[in-house]
């Protein structure tokens, strides 16, 4: 009887196992085919075209959109043509260095669906924004400990460069990712953010926030124990 129950538990695991993984593929299927940029600071299904601001001109790096997922080769000939894919972001876009060519010539080059500009928000952590940081992250004067990342071609002395003229401190340099760890006025992350070869700025210690809460529907957990499956325990002793 217990190598009955056993099986029928086997089974069950194999079936709901199946059940999440075709779930996750399928909805990573809908993700794959959606046009939607998924930026942490804002959602957006962009129509084709460009928007830029009128102070394009002081600016190398943008947010494009392909109307496809180009190849190696595909990602050569963009580059050759001037467009530098640099990170991606779901769906279907990347951050993009230009070089001898501007967001108008751009647009005009085949598989181009769209491109914009990278706000100042787009750059900043979340924690930041919302004010979700830890006492860890100030000094005694009330700088903020950040990281803050530079794109992938910008040059070091460049990025120092950037760093010295918000009179921010260097505490470390972490060359394989382009980024430094700095302290900082807070007042100026803004005006940091909007520097062009600036990536990204996130809080040296991340805050702890409590999600022990969406542990069940992450593991999938009241779709075993509901039905048909009820796996929730009852009848089963341990020996």
């Amino acid at each position: 009887m217990k190598l009955e129950k056993i099986l029928l538990i086997f089974i069950a695991l194999v079936l709901v196992v199946g059940l999440i993984t075709s779930t996750q593929a399928a909805r990573f299927q809908i993700l794959q085919n959606s046009d939607k940029i998924l930026l942490k600071s804002r959602q957006f299904i962009p129509n084709k075209g460009i928007n830029i601001s009128f102070f394009w001109f002081n600016k190398q790096h943008f947010l494009i959109q392909l109307e496809n997922y180009p190849t190696e080769e595909g990602k050569e000939v963009l580059e050759k043509q001037g467009i530098k894919l640099l990170s991606y972001i779901p769906n279907k876009a990347w951050f993009v260095s230009l070089s001898g060519i501007t967001p108008q010539q751009a647009i005009k080059i085949p598989d181009v669906k769209w491109i914009g500009d990278i706000l100042p928000e787009d750059k900043i952590s979340p924690h930041i924004l919302n004010n979700e940081l830890n006492p860890e992250v100030f000094d005694k004067q009330g700088n903020i400990y950040l990281t803050v990342y530079f794109y992938s071609d910008v040059d070091e002395k460049n990025s120092e460069k950037i760093i010295k003229k918000h009179k921010a401190k260097i505490i470390n340099k972490i060359d394989s990712i382009s980024a430094f760890t700095i302290s900082l006025n807070k007042n100026l992350i803004k005006e940091f953010a909007q520097q062009d070869s600036v990536q990204w700025i996130e809080p040296l210690y991340l805050p702890i926030i409590k999600e022990l809460d969406q542990s069940r529907p992450r593991i999938g957990a009241d779709i075993v124990q509901a039905m048909p499956y009820n796996l929730n325990g009852s009848g089963i002793n341990v020996m």
